[in-house]
């Protein structure tokens, strides 16, 4: 996602597993830099973020055990509020897009294959 004039990667999946990590590219994606190592939310991949209202909004995604529904707002770009209720969507994957003073949001429910 971009945010002041900044591209950020957060969280997925990398060779050890999965990440809460927080990256962002101020040159469009020659040079990165770690804002942080481990977010307050569940390492996980297959989730969404966007940026809105001027904060970023991480939802959804899985562990492979779990899959999560909840939604973390940064705002000004130090620190992560949980959420403060059990989130209306369904669990897992999917996208999200804002216009207005709207925010859309599909999610994608799937079954493991164990």
């Amino acid at each position: 996602m971009v945010y002041d004039n900044k591209i950020y990667v957060v969280g997925g999946e990398g060779a050890s597993g999965y990440l809460n990590d927080v990256w962002w590219s101020g040159d469009g994606g020659v040079a990165w830099a770690e804002e942080t190592a481990a977010a307050a939310w569940s390492p996980r991949r297959g989730h969404t973020s966007v940026v809105y209202a001027d904060k970023m909004l991480i939802m959804g995604g899985t562990d492979s055990s779990v899959a999560y529904n909840d939604a973390w707002l940064w705002a000004n770009m130090t620190y992560m509020t949980p959420p403060t209720h059990t989130s209306a969507f369904s669990r897992e994957t999917g996208g999200v897009w804002c216009t207005g003073n709207l925010a859309f949001i599909a999610y994608v429910v799937y079954t493991f294959l164990k």
